[in-house]
């Protein structure tokens, strides 16, 4: 019975998710293959197998450890705040940048903006999250929570330099 071959799809497939884990596509040959190559059934397994494998953004979070949502500064200066997708399922990290003044939809004047910038959450390490006391001054000048951006109303927010549902977001924020 001759075996069937993998389609370009397969293929094409596997050498993604071998891209996205620690394997080669040879060792997929090697481990899979039936006389030096991928049957379709071969082919099938393999997938399989890798959709079980760490990807390598894994392994990474898993050495350095996951960080918690906050606020963090580089000792470059650059800011970012790490935050949570909406299904809570990984984070990211979003650089404070200066902007022009622009007007939101609800009539707020902002001076800043949060820009998503690809990988910069593992540029950042626990010792580079930032205290509340230091976030102070930044309210100061941008008048904003430095969490969401949203206009600081109580004067225990204006003081404390983050609003009170940030403050529960981010709970290393409000300990450190």
């Amino acid at each position: 019975m001759a075996l069937s071959e993998p389609t370009d799809k397969q293929l094409a497939y596997i050498r993604s998710l071998c891209e996205q884990r620690d394997v080669t596509y040879e060792n997929m040959v090697e481990r899979f293959g039936t006389r030096g190559a991928l049957s379709g059934n071969d082919a099938a397994h393999a997938i399989n197998w890798l959709m079980d494998q760490p990807t390598v953004r894994s392994v990474q979070q898993t050495q350095s450890g996951e960080l918690d949502p906050g606020v963090y500064q580089l000792p470059t200066g650059e800011i970012y705040v790490l935050k949570w997708n909406r299904e809570r399922t990984r984070t990211y990290a979003k650089k404070l940048t200066e902007s022009t003044e622009r007007v939101t939809e609800g009539g707020e004047h902002v001076k800043f903006d949060f820009v998503y910038e690809a990988g910069a959450k593992y540029k950042l390490k626990e010792e580079h999250l930032m205290p509340l006391e230091r976030a102070k001054p930044l309210m100061i000048k941008y008048s904003r929570c430095i969490a969401c951006g949203r206009h600081l109303k109580r004067a225990k927010s204006v003081e404390a330099g983050i609003g009170p549902v940030c403050v529960n977001m981010f709970g290393g924020l409000a300990a450190k």
